[in-house]
């Protein structure tokens, strides 16, 4: 479980820096290029696909409280600081 978050946290940060860089990089004038709104959808696809399986961790986590509470709030202290809010999880 630790592990998928910190792996959906480094996926998340990566879409993050490219969509960054993909805006400093484009050239309106050089038709040459993909528009910048296709990569902008391809990117918040991928972010929309990684809170979903933050939304399944999210319900693991939930599941296992019940039966193993001490382990679950073991796991919790672990978990990134900067875990996306609940309401995040839905907008998608």
């Amino acid at each position: 479980m630790l592990n998928l978050y910190k792996g959906l946290g480094r996926i998340r940060n990566k879409i993050t820096s490219i969509s960054v860089e993909l805006s400093a990089l484009r050239k309106i004038d050089d038709p040459s290029l993909i528009e910048f709104q296709h990569v902008t959808w391809v990117i918040q696809m991928l972010d929309a696909m990684v809170l979903e399986q933050v939304a399944t961790g999210e319900d693991a986590l939930d599941d296992w409280r019940d039966l193993a509470p001490d382990e679950v709030a073991r796991i919790e202290q672990q978990l990134p600081s900067e875990r996306p809010a609940s309401d995040e999880l839905g907008s998608n």
